[in-house]
């Protein structure tokens, strides 16, 4: 038997809070457009909208804090974590 309030937890948890493509910085220092989802848990990026399988997944709680980046490029963001900066 479940418990029907953890069952609407876990489907909110999965609920997409907002989705676009943003541009990331690859390992090369060139940008790239990627689809980023954002969940109430966490934060996921992918090659595409068709969100096939995540790249990369951040968990909220690792996020430290996140900015656009003042350039003059739209779409850019910096998210800090314990872990690593993410561009």
């Amino acid at each position: 038997m479940t418990d029907s309030n953890s069952m609407v937890t876990s489907v909110n948890e999965h609920e997409i809070i907002i989705s676009s493509y943003l541009l990331k910085r690859n390992k090369s220092h060139n940008w790239q457009k990627k689809w980023f989802v954002l969940r109430r848990n966490q934060l996921s990026y992918y090659k595409d909208s068709k969100e096939y399988k995540a790249s990369k997944v951040i968990p909220i709680g690792d996020i430290l804090s996140f900015t656009k980046i003042p350039d003059n490029h739209p779409n850019q963001i910096i998210i800090v974590t314990n872990e690593r900066n993410y561009h």
